[in-house]
Order: C-alpha cells, then sequence, then structure tokens
C-alpha cells in the first residue's frame, strides 16, 4: 500500500545524538513522501537486530489519509553496530531488517550529522532552528 503522509520522530539516548523530548518532523513534502514508500519495501532479514545501547530511534508513521490506515517502521540505532529495521506489529514483517538505503534517506531528510554534531541535549525549537 503507498501511502500519502509520512511523520518522522527521532529521539536520540546517546551523547552524540542526545535529545531532551522526541523531535517531531512532519512537514515532509509529497516528493519525499513518494521515495519514503518506495524505500521502505527493500529489506534483507537480519539474523540478530539491535537489543541494547541504543543510540537514537526514528519512528516513520505512514499515513494513508483517505483509509486512514498507518504504518509503524522503526530504524534502530545501537552502539557499535549498524541500524536495523523494525516493522510495527500486525504486518508479516515479524523480523528484523536492514535497509541502508531507507536508513541514508531519512538520515538526509531529518539532517543526522547536524543533530549529532550539536553541543547538549536537543530540544524541537532548537530543532526547528537549525533547520
Amino acid at each position: 500500500m503507498n501511502y500519502d503522509k509520512v511523520e518522522i520522530y527521532f529521539s536520540g539516548y546517546s551523547l552524540e545524538y542526545l535529545t531532551s523530548e522526541e523531535i517531531v518532523i512532519s512537514n515532509v513534502d509529497s516528493n519525499k513522501v513518494e521515495k519514503l514508500n518506495e524505500l521502505k519495501t527493500f529489506r534483507n532479514p537480519i539474523w540478530f537486530g539491535n537489543k541494547k545501547g541504543t543510540d537514537y530511534t526514528i519512528d516513520l508513521v505512514y499515513i494513508n489519509s483517505y483509509s486512514g490506515e498507518k504504518l509503524l517502521v522503526r530504524i534502530l540505532k545501537s552502539v557499535n553496530s549498524e541500524p536495523t529495521i523494525i516493522y510495527g506489529t500486525g504486518t508479516i514483517f515479524d523480523s528484523s531488517y536492514r535497509n541502508d538505503s531507507l536508513v541514508e534517506y531519512v538520515n538526509s531528510i531529518i539532517g543526522l550529522e547536524t543533530i549529532e554534531q550539536y553541543n547538549g541535549s536537543l530540544n524541537q525549537e532548537e530543532y526547528d532552528n537549525l533547520f
């Protein structure tokens, strides 16, 4: 299913990505939503997902405005490991996955490098001022 809206929620837990609250990115333009729809379908199963020492989580909430259907796709990045993709409960994807293309694209949308370089604990107002 294609979704016409995507909301992104970022929470940083390690010193490199620390946030004092969940950062919300809700004004994702339609071209980026189209690309996110395409990228969410590429996945490579992995045996063990990230389980401890979380650097950050990024929740992508895909929304179909017409049907009201939503899909949660979570990017979980643990210390010293590659990001893992976890699909929301109720989907046929009951495992952890790798999807480097999706991770890189989402990181570019939210400005992950800028977040990483920020000194201190980032909040929504400071994030909005950076971008």
